[in-house]
């Protein structure tokens, strides 16, 4: 006895006729909901891998760039430390004068051209702590900011992310 018994109204030879056929396209609709489902296991197998994968490659990029700019900074450091270095910059600062002289400003501007040539700067600029330019390239004379310089550095650096300044 099937399952699924036919109607009444169809002859006893149609029954038996149609029950493999019945059973042919059973088979059929239950192996095309099998292909179906495989695709979409493999289809969603795949795309988790291929997600997994542009995070890690994107973790990976972030990270690399991370460290450029870090090492970007320290340099930038380094070659504001030379600067500093420079003998008559350290006699300069030592004596405590707010202003250079004329001579002391002309041989510090000299050494900040040379400085922002060999170091590829595009300015180098020395501020007083009330935000006039004590002394700078002729590009940071020529834009001289002052103390509006000063305030959007102190904003950008109150703003900046952690983890960036000293390796941290």
């Amino acid at each position: 006895m099937s399952p699924i018994p036919f109607p009444a109204w169809i002859p006893r030879e149609a029954r038996a006729a149609m029950t493999p056929r019945r059973i042919v396209h059973g088979l059929v609709a239950l192996g095309a909901l099998v292909v179906l489902v495989l695709n979409v296991v493999i289809y969603q197998s795949a795309r988790a891998l291929l997600v997994d994968r542009h995070w890690q490659e994107l973790s990976s990029e972030t990270d690399e760039k991370r460290l450029a700019v870090r090492m970007r900074v320290r340099e930038f450091e380094r070659h504001a430390e030379f600067i500093i270095g420079q003998p008559h910059v350290r006699e300069w600062v030592a004596t405590g004068r707010s202003d250079p002289g004329s001579k002391d400003r002309r041989m510090l501007e000299e050494d900040l051209e040379a400085a922002a040539e060999s170091f590829g700067f595009h300015s180098i600029a020395i501020y007083s702590h009330d935000g006039r330019l004590l002394a700078g390239t002729a590009e940071a004379r020529a834009n001289g900011r002052g103390l509006t310089e000063l305030e959007r550095v102190a904003r950008a650096r109150q703003e900046a992310l952690g983890g960036f300044r000293r390796g941290e």
